[in-house]
């Protein structure tokens, strides 16, 4: 009966975009003009695994949805997680989409987070293309640090730091593996590493923001990556270290569709 009682049965995963510090103070605006894409596909990629089988035990399964660029998606962390806790729930919290100028904020959050009872997963552009570009030519894909000691030799030192607290450091895209993720974190058995790889599209679902997620924003403007990779090797850019040189794309109809569904709405605005 007391292993029963342990059981996790409620899951809650809250996505959060972190801001950014400019010197000592929270960069945020009154109201939000782009969003974020990154937002938008884990928001659609969690909603669909929580229909995977990995999570079928779990039976109140909760995404939330946080921009913290815009005044009205600044957190609390305490706030959050006591709105959340109980015994049988499992809260993570999913930092996306975060660039180096905004990985100082993403560490502070996830600080406060773990100390509130959370489990903390960083993804995004800083993690990921820093990982690959100062360490996977060097190393085989997969080598990572999973215990003590952890080898800046093998991690960056911001990445290592940052581990060794308890956070979570996602490589890559998530499609392929987010549901093991969260599966292994509700059991308990989750890794100090993940690396998602780079997906097939055309099987990922489309993005999709959460009703309220427009509220502080001047208007609705949906966004859709059509394609991921680059042909090019601009020294100036990530992107190629992070989503690779093979060009990747969503198929033409998934995108039609997607366009004729979101018109029958009040949007007419997209980004692509």
């Amino acid at each position: 009966m007391n292993h029963l009682k342990k059981q996790i049965r409620r899951l809650v995963v809250l996505l959060i975009r972190p801001s950014k510090y400019d010197h000592d103070y929270l960069l945020q605006w009154e109201r939000g003009s782009l969003p974020s894409n990154s937002l938008a596909v884990m928001n659609a990629l969690t909603e669909a695994a929580f229909a995977k089988p990995q999570l079928a035990h779990i039976t109140y399964k909760e995404v939330l949805v946080y921009d913290e660029l815009v005044c009205s998606g600044r957190v609390n962390s305490q706030d959050l997680i006591r709105r959340h806790a109980s015994e049988d729930t499992t809260i993570v919290v999913g930092l996306v989409g975060v660039q180096t100028n905004m990985f100082p904020r993403a560490c502070d959050l996830a600080r406060e987070f773990l100390k509130a009872g959370a489990t903390v997963v960083i993804g995004g552009f800083h993690v990921s293309g820093s990982i690959t570009m100062l360490h996977d030519n060097k190393h085989p894909v997969g080598l990572c640090p999973h215990k003590e000691p952890y080898n800046c030799e093998l991690m960056p030192t911001e990445c290592a730091d940052i581990m060794r607290e308890g956070v979570i450091i996602f490589h890559g895209e998530a499609e392929d593996i987010w549901p093991a993720v969260l599966a292994d974190i509700c059991s308990g058995t989750q890794k100090a590493l993940y690396r998602g790889g780079r997906t097939d599209i055309t099987k990922a679902p489309l993005p999709s923001y959460p009703p309220n997620y427009f509220d502080g924003f001047f208007a609705k403007l949906l966004t859709m990556d059509s394609g991921r990779g680059c042909p090019f090797d601009c020294s100036f850019c990530s992107i190629i270290n992070v989503q690779g040189h093979d060009m990747r794309f969503r198929t033409v109809e998934a995108i039609e569709l997607w366009i004729r569904d979101i018109c029958t709405t009040d949007v007419r605005t997209f980004w692509f």
